[in-house]
């Protein structure tokens, strides 16, 4: 026994459009149904949160002792008239939340700013001042006037 369709005297039935209604293209149907973002913005703010970060590591008082004598290397060498290329592996606090990032630079020293506490590199064009990185963020530096200190440690 077969059951007839409840629907079977509209099913073949042309598709109603209204008269006084334009008809909707397809491109705008499927539009309804698209997702949305409910609230705007605030895939920022959960891709900032899900950032990480490092935490400053604080150096131990042989890292310490290390650190100045290879900067007073460096300022013994600037003294004598050169500009040592090093490389300082120093932290940068992030500006939007607790900790910050590790980074590199390499360049040719200018000065020693015992006041400031700074490192100061020479500029691209090899006259003017550079990059400044403060020593208090400085974790290491390598470079071959000061590379012979490492062995020691």
């Amino acid at each position: 026994m077969c059951e007839k369709n409840p629907y079977a005297d509209i099913l073949h039935l042309p598709h109603h459009q209204a008269a006084n209604r334009k008809h909707m293209s397809m491109h705008d149907r499927a539009a309804q149904f698209s997702p949305f973002a409910a609230l705007t913005g605030f895939d920022g703010v959960i891709a900032e949160t899900g950032r990480l970060t490092d935490h400053k590591i604080e150096l131990s008082e042989n890292e310490k002792v290390l650190l100045d004598q290879k900067l007073n290397l460096i300022a013994e060498a600037i003294r004598t008239g050169q500009h040592p290329e090093i490389t300082v592996l120093y932290f940068t606090p992030d500006t939007r939340k607790t900790g910050g990032a590790y980074q590199e630079h390499t360049g040719s020293v200018r000065q020693i700013d015992p006041i400031e506490r700074t490192i100061v590199f020479l500029a691209d064009n090899g006259r003017s001042v550079g990059k400044r990185i403060e020593i208090d963020d400085v974790k290491e530096i390598h470079g071959e006037l000061v590379e012979h200190l490492d062995c020691y440690d």
